[in-house]
């Protein structure tokens, strides 16, 4: 009898890891769950860059800033997948009254030359609070497909007291 358990373990064990790789025998396409839970993607401020030579600013990796003036900076997003945008948020200081710092996430179908604005985050006056956060929970024009090509179009109006720290996107896989 112990033989016997010790040439069946082997095979026990195998066909267990078998069963696990491989899934329940039986089990379709359909059987699975369609979406994954929430996912979370962060852009950090390293990520963007200019989107002109005469921005005057300063990126320390984690936040950025500018010296001078108003500018815009752009930074790719990559979703792994077909993927539904949840929401995004703006993680900032912004403690001027007059100026904000805006972010837009935008869609591209590069094939056919066209781009959505999908969702937004704007900081809306100000606060000594460090960081602050801004949501925006109604995003348009989802999934994102692998056809499509995603970025974030960051403008940061006015150099004093506004400081950019990055951007969170909640999506769901697909």
């Amino acid at each position: 009898m112990e033989k016997i358990k010790k040439m069946l373990m082997p095979v026990l064990l195998g066909s267990l890891l078998v069963a696990i790789l491989v899934g329940v025998a039986g089990a379709s396409r359909n059987d699975r769950p369609l979406a994954s839970p929430g996912t979370k993607l962060t852009i950090p401020a390293a990520y963007f860059h200019p989107v002109n030579d005469d921005c005057d600013y300063e990126n320390s990796g984690v936040y950025l800033y500018l010296n001078s003036g108003a500018c815009t900076f752009t930074a790719p997003v990559f979703f792994p997948g077909k993927v539904r945008v949840n929401s995004i948020t703006l993680y900032a200081y912004d403690n001027n009254a007059t100026s904000n710092l805006d972010v837009n996430l935008y869609r591209t179908v590069p094939h056919k030359v066209t781009e959505k604005l999908m969702g937004f985050a704007s900081t809306n006056g100000s606060s000594p609070t460090l960081p602050r956060v801004f949501t925006d929970s109604s995003i348009a024009f989802n999934p994102v497909r692998r056809s499509h090509g995603a970025y974030l179009w960051l403008t940061i109006g006015d150099k004093d007291s506004l400081d950019f720290y990055g951007v969170r996107i909640d999506y769901t896989k697909v």
